[in-house]
């Protein structure tokens, strides 16, 4: 059961990953899109999924700035190994912006930061208004970055249904995920030899290819990048305790969880909102792009000083543990 529960928890954390970096990305399914491609992506994720929570329990992360600089490293393992784009193989994204864009401006801030961290610290203490508000604030971000899709070539105009129910399905996966990531499993959690090498091996499967086709610069960049912040996170691994969830993260599964189907709710609303509006509506994303890479850079830079210099952010948990201590 105890390696069941393992299985699971780790799907699930890659599923959690899955969706804002993926999903959230392209909003709603292309037409080439399979059920078996979704299915395969989903596994894919969980190779750097299982690296990201060997880290966490690896280096006892805990601290806000040291959960950005374990996502820079998920980042870069998706955007260097399970993709190219790290090495600026996009035009949106020419190298060295590539080093930011998306490993650090989206897999970092949002599938990490307010996906993996902050979201299931409002649920695990059960603020329901701040989850209520971080689902809104994701639906607002998801409503207004939707339409890029309409400029792709060729273009995706999804109807107001299909955007709101694939929204709800894969928010409703997304809940099923975050119980399924609490609880006893994720308190049992420790990385295993096997488990390390099967990972591992899958990103060293797509990682070749990288090679063959880009040459030197994949093993150039790739550990230039993961080298420096490992580093840091080793340095600071007996000063942090565990953001991992406990068993108290039953919480997870309760109602409160819900309150995340304001999300696709309000993107409907904004996407419905677009679609009325039609080519008078404002291209959102020529702001949200730029905006994303100068956000995740700081916080990224922030994170990196504060921790050479010894004084990492808090957790969120910091101010109720202090006062439970005293």
């Amino acid at each position: 059961m105890r390696g069941l529960r393992r299985i699971a928890y780790v799907m699930a954390t890659g599923y959690i990953l899955f969706f804002y970096s993926e999903r959230l990305f392209w909003t709603v399914f292309r037409p080439t899109d399979t059920v078996a491609d979704t299915l395969i992506t989903w596994l894919a994720y969980c190779a750097p999924a299982y690296l990201f929570l060997a880290l966490v329990r690896r280096f006892h992360i805990r601290h806000v700035s040291a959960v950005f600089l374990a996502g820079a490293v998920y980042g870069w393992l998706i955007e260097g190994c399970l993709a190219p784009t790290l090495y600026g193989t996009e035009p949106s994204a020419p190298f060295p912006v590539s080093l930011l864009c998306t490993a650090v401006s989206w897999h970092a801030l949002i599938s990490v930061w307010v996906g993996w961290y902050f979201v299931p610290e409002a649920l695990r203490q059960r603020r329901h208004l701040r989850t209520l508000l971080l689902a809104v604030g994701i639906g607002v971000f998801w409503g207004l970055w939707a339409p890029f899709q309409w400029l792709e070539t060729p273009p995706l105009v999804a109807s107001v249904p299909t955007f709101l129910g694939t929204g709800l399905l894969l928010t409703a996966l997304l809940v099923l995920s975050y119980g399924l990531a609490g609880g006893q499993a994720a308190a049992e959690f420790r990385p295993t030899r096997l488990g390390l090498a099967l990972a591992l091996a899958v990103l060293a499967v797509f990682f070749v290819q990288h090679v063959r086709t880009l040459g030197l610069r994949p093993l150039l960049v790739l550990p230039a990048l993961l080298i420096p912040t490992l580093a840091v996170l080793a340095r600071y691994r007996h000063r942090q305790g565990d953001v991992l969830p406990g068993p108290a993260a039953a919480s997870l599964v309760m109602p409160q969880a819900l309150l995340l189907l304001a999300a696709p709710l309000t993107a409907t609303v904004i996407y419905a909102l677009a679609r009325l509006v039609g080519p008078r509506w404002p291209p959102c994303h020529t702001v949200i792009f730029p905006a994303t890479i100068v956000v995740g850079g700081l916080a990224l830079l922030v994170s990196l000083v504060l921790a050479l210099r010894g004084r990492p952010l808090p957790s969120v948990q910091s101010g109720k543990e202090t006062a439970d201590e005293q």
